[in-house]
């Protein structure tokens, strides 16, 4: 399957998820690549046809939190760009080329987010900003002095260009251990975190995490998809949603959900009590 940026994924027959398999500057990392590319059109009238009235009836006619990703995930689409393996290279060992396809990438999706809020207006509550994975189970995937030369400042004019536009929430999807990188990512304007990846080195201790980001973030998932669900019964599902409610939810400041997307291996039975026990202990003031 070929995207419209000219990536190409298959997914194997017993897998549930796409693997890359073609990146388009893979053999031909130059400026004169970028410059003669033919990437999409960010201001193509198709991609906005109906988003003005969809989100004015979520928002005025339901009790829904109208949500639009405008998905500016420059670091990670240029991984898929170039290679994964290329681009990490890139970074350090060419760098012009790198801030080259980065800043081209971003300024089409910039152009695109910028015309999706014009359509929605007043009429969204939360703007999913970016989905750019920072981190591995163990730490971040590249060095905080490398994601604060050349990934923060782009990150920085992102969310300075959608807040221009917005008083929604501003949302930042990324996995993996980014403890030592919350201070950067609050300072860059992250307004919810997602999916604060319970599992990930320095991420474990949720009271922590609300006592020393609680005044400026809120968290969004920390429900434990790696063990809990799969693997523990319902009672002990139970549990974890009750610790992370306690943990991350006094004053508010928490979207109770799945750190992951919810695997084929999950019981449905624990799929149900999560919900349940969100919907009985989450209410507030909280009873717990």
């Amino acid at each position: 399957v070929q995207d419209e940026w000219g990536v190409v994924r298959t997914r194997p027959a017993d897998s549930h998820y796409f693997d890359l398999c073609r990146s388009p500057f893979a053999e031909d990392p130059t400026r004169s690549a970028i410059e003669s590319y033919a990437w999409p059109d960010p201001l193509n009238p198709g991609r906005y046809r109906g988003l003005r009235e969809k989100a004015r009836h979520l928002h005025r006619e339901t009790d829904y939190a109208v949500v639009l990703d405008v998905n500016c995930a420059f670091f990670l689409r240029c991984c898929e760009l170039r290679g994964w393996e290329n681009f990490y290279t890139d970074l350090v060992a060419d760098v012009p080329f790198a801030e080259a396809l980065m800043d081209r990438y971003l300024e089409i999706r910039l152009a695109m987010a910028e015309r999706a809020l014009e359509e929605v207006g007043d009429n969204v509550d939360v703007v999913m900003v970016t989905s750019d994975d920072l981190g591995m189970t163990e730490g971040p995937l590249i060095s905080p002095a490398l994601y604060r030369t050349l990934i923060k400042p782009r990150q920085q004019r992102t969310f300075d260009a959608i807040r221009a536009r917005t008083n929604a929430f501003l949302y930042y999807h990324t996995d993996g251990a980014i403890y030592s990188l919350l201070p950067d990512l609050v300072e860059i304007g992250v307004q919810v975190l997602n999916p604060v990846e319970v599992r990930a080195v320095g991420m474990e201790d949720t009271a922590k995490l609300k006592r020393e980001f609680g005044d400026a973030l809120t968290f969004w998932g920390a429900i434990d998809t790696h063990h809990v669900l799969p693997q523990g019964s319902v009672a002990d599902v139970r549990d974890e949603v009750r610790r992370r409610i306690r943990d991350l939810g006094p004053g508010g400041g928490y979207v109770v959900g799945p750190v992951h997307n919810i695997q084929p291996d999950v019981p449905p039975a624990n799929v149900v009590a999560m919900y349940d026990t969100a919907y009985e202990t989450g209410r507030y003031p909280l009873c717990l």
